[in-house]
């Protein structure tokens, strides 16, 4: 029986993404750099940390991380309150879990206080019971740390959760979690490589339709 659903937040259940190319790509271009799609969908489900440091060795700039973080967090922040929204079916879902009384929860590489604005800004805070972010772990995904603290966390056992990932290395840090994992993929991006997944659907509503034809997890 599923007992727990953990979210991924960015690109999952949030139009983050976007934001976070447009404030990576505005810094880069200070220092003279392009950010290439390539380049940022590698580091997709990264920690932000990680992706900077990525960044940095990839243009073997001389920015520090701390400079290019602080850089990156106060872009970010002044765009939340008016381009953040919720993704496709993300409501609908959230809806029909609370109904069910499926304990939902966040399990992200973003920080906590970010994750808690964005929840907070778009009024679904409610939904969930708690967040396990990458500074709780020693190493984020695709590493299983971040899911396994989730579980511990929620005293839940990985065959009674389903991880929901918009990421390649977040579906690698739940399978290596032993997690049942569906995965709603960008949409331009190929999803060759998020196969590994359970399953694969193109919004959350059709998370909502799987949940419905619930013998899939029996």
């Amino acid at each position: 029986m599923i007992k727990l659903i953990i979210f991924d937040y960015d690109g999952l259940l949030v139009e983050s993404e976007k934001l976070a190319f447009r404030a990576e790509e505005k810094i880069l271009r200070r220092y003279g750099k392009p950010l290439t799609k390539d380049l940022f969908d590698k580091y997709l489900g990264y920690s932000v940390i990680d992706t900077l440091k990525g960044y940095i060795g990839y243009h073997n700039l001389s920015i520090s991380i701390d400079d290019f973080y602080a850089q990156r967090e106060a872009t970010i922040n002044t765009s939340l309150e008016t381009n953040l929204i919720l993704k496709r079916g993300a409501k609908i879902l959230l809806e029909y879990l609370h109904k069910k009384r499926i304990t939902m929860v966040i399990g992200s590489s973003g920080e906590r206080s970010y994750i808690e604005t964005g929840l907070k800004i778009l009024g679904v805070e409610k939904y969930f019971k708690n967040i396990t972010c990458v500074s709780e772990v020693k190493r984020g995904k695709p590493n299983p740390d971040l899911f396994l603290e989730a579980l511990r966390k929620n005293n839940t056992k990985a065959k009674e959760a389903i991880v929901l990932e918009d990421a390649i290395s977040g579906i690698k840090a739940a399978k290596a979690a032993n997690i049942f994992c569906i995965t709603v993929p960008p949409l331009d991006m190929n999803i060759q490589g998020h196969r590994i997944a359970d399953i694969v659907v193109d919004n959350l509503e059709k998370v909502k339709d799987i949940f419905e034809n619930f013998q899939t997890f029996s």
